[in-house]
């Protein structure tokens, strides 16, 4: 993992923006390579509402910028304001769009103080809470530290959206039945 605090932008007829941080991750190992993902975040401390449009506009515009890079939104509070919620669910699903080559346009993560401050990795902490969360940590086959696998399950717990997993299956058999209708019954 490559990262880089406090990055800013200069993009040509806007004005400049700043990112908090970013980093280049990969999970090669020795046996084989993995692509290398790049991930953007916006860091904030304990405000009741922290998150604003401002905020939501400049990641979108990053996202945007950098196509299927990940988007992390990292507040040092245990639980989002519901406005917050709402901006960055809103976000979110826009992010759960597929590019050309399938891949989302760009996965949300949400961290709270209860992931930034886990004692040892977040299953751990995760079982000692009620919920979406410690259903997470008691499925042997949920891992966090899989950047999809976090970005699915963190926009369930923090912002109330279906397992995305669970979207593109339902859009797959949608398509699947309608192709099995005879062509005049498509309409």
């Amino acid at each position: 993992m490559t990262y880089a605090p406090g990055l800013e932008f200069s993009v040509p007829g806007k004005n400049a923006f700043e990112v908090e941080f970013s980093f280049w991750y990969s999970r090669a190992g020795w046996r084989e390579e993995h692509e290398v993902i790049t991930v953007f975040g916006e860091a904030k401390s304990v405000a009741d509402k922290c998150f604003g449009p401002k905020d939501i506009a400049r990641m979108r515009h990053v996202a945007e910028l950098f196509p299927g890079s990940f988007l992390v939104f990292a507040a040092l509070k245990n639980t989002l304001h519901q406005e917050e919620r709402s901006l960055v669910a809103d976000l979110a699903q826009w992010g759960r769009e597929a590019l050309d080559d399938g891949r989302p346009r760009a996965p949300v993560i949400v961290l709270t103080g209860v992931e930034l401050f886990c004692s040892w990795h977040v299953n751990h902490t995760w079982k000692e809470f009620d919920g979406l969360r410690k259903q997470f940590a008691d499925t042997a086959h949920t891992r966090p530290d899989n950047l999809w696998t976090l970005a699915d399950v963190t926009q369930q717990v923090y912002l109330d959206l279906p397992s995305r997993f669970e979207e593109m299956r339902k859009k797959w058999e949608a398509a699947k039945r309608l192709r099995s209708l005879p062509a005049m019954d498509r309409r």
